[in-house]
């Protein structure tokens, strides 16, 4: 449900063109949205150009006067079919679609990205990047844009039911993996240790 500024704020953008309104809208969500777009693109400045292009595509969208529930929601659906666009037209067979259906974006190499390896958010934006789309994106939207269930539904057009299903399995998939990469680091730390251990004991 909105609150009382959005609904203001939406009055003022589509039945008096306020530009002003807008601008209060895109500095409430700009930052959140170039940190989605981020995510999918890895160069700062496509992530620049294609944020300018999701709230243009917004501006129009609201200038049809058609209902709005969620601004965040309409701002990461346009977010989203934005960035497929941009990989149709740069790499189309870069894209495909995925078991679901939905189409699959590919993941930025970020290979030059340093990572604090003591976060635990990056540790799992990493592990993040080996889903499938559809559960990178619920959970994305979930648990680091805190969108409600209805507002992921509007925004990769589901419906709520699907959503809270897909956030379930791509958090089972997700502990999953991190269990897998927490054995896999323990069995290489008990490797280094009986390798030191047998240099020791040559010596």
């Amino acid at each position: 449900m909105l609150g009382l500024q959005e609904h203001i704020l939406l009055f003022r953008i589509q039945k008096l063109r306020d530009r002003e309104a807008f601008n209060v809208l895109y500095k409430t969500y700009a930052e959140r949205i170039a940190r989605f777009l981020s995510m999918k693109v890895g160069d700062p400045e496509t992530v620049a150009d294609l944020l300018q292009d999701v709230f243009l595509k917004a501006w129009k969208y609201l200038m049809e006067d058609e209902p709005v529930e969620h601004p965040q929601a309409l701002f990461f659906r346009i977010a989203r079919n934005t960035v497929v666009d941009y990989y149709r037209r740069t790499d189309p067979e870069a894209i495909s679609l995925d078991d679901e259906g939905v189409t699959e974006i590919p993941t930025p190499n970020r290979s030059n990205e340093k990572f604090d390896a003591k976060s635990e958010v990056d540790a799992v934006r990493a592990l993040l990047a080996k889903l499938r789309e559809s559960y990178r994106e619920a959970i994305e939207l979930r648990y680091f844009e805190n969108m409600s269930i209805e507002e992921i539904a509007q925004a990769l057009d589901k419906t709520p039911g699907t959503v809270r299903v897909l956030i379930h399995r791509a958090v089972t998939a997700l502990e999953t993996l991190r269990n897998e990469a927490h054995e896999k680091n323990g069995k290489e730390s008990r490797t280094t240790s009986e390798d030191g251990q047998g240099l020791t004991e040559t010596r």
